[in-house]
């Protein structure tokens, strides 16, 4: 009889810690894709030769005084050609 209680004991308890599941862990939050160290491998020296903003405005229509935004603008490379482009 003592070996069915201490068996039976044994289930119980081995199928309420198999149930237990640790918290799930947030991961760690990271509001910057790139560190501002690491900003200049997205802007190459070559970047205006080859990108070529202003025909990219042009074909564009942008002109100053047009309202513009510009979505994911990483380092804001683009951005500051925009804003010179448009004005206040």
């Amino acid at each position: 009889m003592i070996r069915i209680i201490v068996l039976l004991l044994v289930v119980v308890l081995a199928d309420l810690s198999a149930q237990q599941k640790p918290a799930a862990q947030k991961p760690p939050r990271n509001p910057r894709l790139f560190a501002p160290q690491d900003l200049g491998l997205l802007e190459p020296p070559d970047r205006e030769a080859w990108q070529k903003p202003d025909q990219v405005m042009d074909a564009l229509h942008i002109a100053e005084g047009t309202r513009v935004a510009d979505l994911g603008a990483g380092g804001g490379w683009f951005t500051t050609r925009l804003a010179r482009r448009v004005g206040p």
